[in-house]
């Protein structure tokens, strides 16, 4: 019987789709957390559902972000620019200062963000979820570094329906249970990830200027016929 799983008819009833993976699953990544709290995401979250036709403002220049616009894992901002409103094709999410972008097209990709001031207020792809955090509750950088954890990303891949473009819908991403942590520690917690945010920030910035080096050093060695090291910056 070790390979049967008894399922409470109440769990099938509860509701208006199944997903196998989250009815068949004992959710034991959540004893990691034996002495704490849980709490779901939508006890810290609240979406914002305004929406606009860029098309309709084709003159319109818009901070636009795109799922290409965030790095996978890290959250990191990559090759923004604005984008006037004839450039964006389809409708947009709002989004504002301090929200949480989530992406909930192939979220095993781990792509969250949190808006700040380079981008500020803009719009972005459908793709994304969209929502204000109750930062009274809960530290930004603490909370994407928690949905972007291991521990939140298991149960993630249980939501997870559509097999050639799959993804979590809003209600089960806000149903992720996250640690609840006293508000004093949240705050050591978070001066110490800004911290390391950065440092990561600029390890990565350096990482990925190496590649444009390169490429300049071959052209103008080859156009000089010698070895010609990149300028100081």
């Amino acid at each position: 019987m070790s390979n049967f799983k008894f399922i409470n008819e109440l769990v099938l009833t509860q509701n208006d789709r199944w997903l196998i993976n989250s009815i068949l699953t004992d959710n034991e990544e959540l004893t990691i957390f034996p002495d704490n709290e849980l709490i779901s995401l939508r006890d810290v979250l609240r979406e914002r559902k305004e929406s606009i036709d860029p098309q309709v403002y084709s003159k319109t220049s818009f901070n636009y972000l795109g799922l290409e616009n965030i790095q996978p894992y890290t959250g990191f901002l990559v090759d923004f620019k604005s984008k006037y409103g004839s450039a964006v094709k389809s409708r947009c999410k709002i989004f504002k200062l301090g929200d949480l972008l989530y992406s909930k097209l192939r979220p095993t990709l781990n792509k969250s963000y949190i808006v700040d001031e380079r981008v500020n207020n803009g719009i972005c792809s459908t793709e994304f979820l969209v929502f204000e955090i109750e930062t009274s509750l809960i530290e930004p950088i603490l909370l994407r570094y928690i949905i972007s954890s291991d521990f939140v990303q298991e149960q993630v891949e249980k939501f997870i329906a559509g097999a050639a473009l799959p993804r979590i819908q809003t209600d089960d991403f806000l149903s992720i249970k996250i640690p609840k942590i006293d508000k004093k520690y949240q705050l050591i917690l978070s001066k110490y990830l800004k911290e390391k945010h950065q440092e990561y920030l600029d390890c990565f910035n350096k990482l990925n200027s190496y590649q444009q080096d390169l490429n300049e050093i071959l052209l103008t060695s080859i156009k000089e016929n010698r070895i010609s090291e990149p300028k100081k910056k």
